[in-house]
């Protein structure tokens, strides 16, 4: 596959499967001898990686990015980042042994797999996904809190039993506290009427409507409307359900990004 929109194809992509990606040139002859290679074993690992090509004169900018000083250069790309590269024509059974070494396991990248159809909002595929895995892996913590992120807004109570007995540091960790906060608000508040009275009801209550619907974008803006009009509002929980989900929607989130600067504009 030679590539003409490498931010899609190439780091996009390899948050769905790995992309291994050959810089050639057409003048240049290590590049013939090792495309037939890769091409060869790109058949033959069809399910496990993918293959793109980048002719370094019709794409200069990339060569320049990703530092290419010779040619052939091949990178592989998982979730957006470089994690194994080398230079020069090499015997197909190195190729093979170096991929052994750089590529993640299948059960990683399936769950990398399934966090990335959450955060786009295909929670159902993610489920299918991460059912396979802890069918293979039963009890791995990583794919059993990636489950109950995916199902957290339609079944809160179920993804609170899920995560119960789990104490886990880290980024897993603050994953955990982001579903209990989340599930927890669901649970206590699922209609309106659940609601205490106050200036900020209004809002939250339409911030629940559009949570259940998966309405990402008017629920964090109806809630940061409720932490202005008053703070305090259910002992100051909207601050946390907040919190809560700009973890679940991730740091690098366009609506986390959009609202984090209201969120720290009223509180600070």
């Amino acid at each position: 596959m030679e590539i003409t929109d490498f931010s899609e194809q190439v780091i996009k992509r390899s948050y769905t499967i790995p992309v291994l990606v050959d810089f050639w040139a057409k003048w240049c002859s290590a590049c013939k001898i090792l495309s037939p290679t890769l091409e060869i074993l790109k058949e033959r690992h069809k399910d496990e990686w993918e293959l793109a090509k980048v002719e370094v004169e019709q794409h200069p900018e990339l060569a320049v990015m990703y530092n290419i000083t010779s040619i052939p250069s091949v990178k592989l790309f998982v979730n957006g980042n470089v994690v194994g590269e080398f230079s020069g024509a090499v015997p197909g059974h190195v190729l093979e042994n170096w991929l052994k070494d750089v590529l993640p396991p299948k059960l990683q990248r399936d769950i990398h797999n399934a966090e990335n159809l959450i955060r786009e909002g295909h929670e159902i595929k993610a489920q299918q996904i991460l059912s396979k895995v802890l069918n293979e892996d039963p009890g791995n913590k990583e794919a059993e809190v990636l489950y109950a992120k995916s199902i957290v807004i339609r079944k809160p109570v179920e993804a609170l039993d899920l995560i119960r007995n789990m104490d886990v540091l880290g980024h897993l960790g603050d994953t955990i506290d982001a579903i209990r906060t989340i599930a927890k608000f669901l649970t206590r508040f699922h209609t309106s009427s659940e609601l205490p009275p106050g200036q900020a009801k209004p809002m939250v209550s339409e911030a629940i409507a559009a949570l259940v619907n998966h309405d990402f974008d008017t629920a964090l803006k109806k809630l940061i409307d409720a932490l202005k009009a008053d703070p305090q509002f259910i002992d100051g929980l909207i601050k946390d359900v907040c919190i809560a989900l700009f973890n679940y929607l991730g740091e690098n989130s366009d609506l986390t990004i959009k609202y984090r600067r209201l969120f720290g504009r009223i509180l600070f």
